[in-house]
């Protein structure tokens, strides 16, 4: 899967569901390591 597709789609998520600052701050993190694994 394309990272920004998967990006769009983990903000339509939070949109959707009006995630609390947890979830936000977790898909944040998983965005993170993919673009670190991807740079290694």
């Amino acid at each position: 899967m394309d990272i920004v597709s998967f990006w769009r789609r983990c903000c339509l998520i939070v949109k959707q569901t009006r995630a609390p600052a947890l979830i936000s701050s977790f898909l944040w993190l998983l965005l993170i390591c993919g673009l670190w694994s991807m740079m290694n």
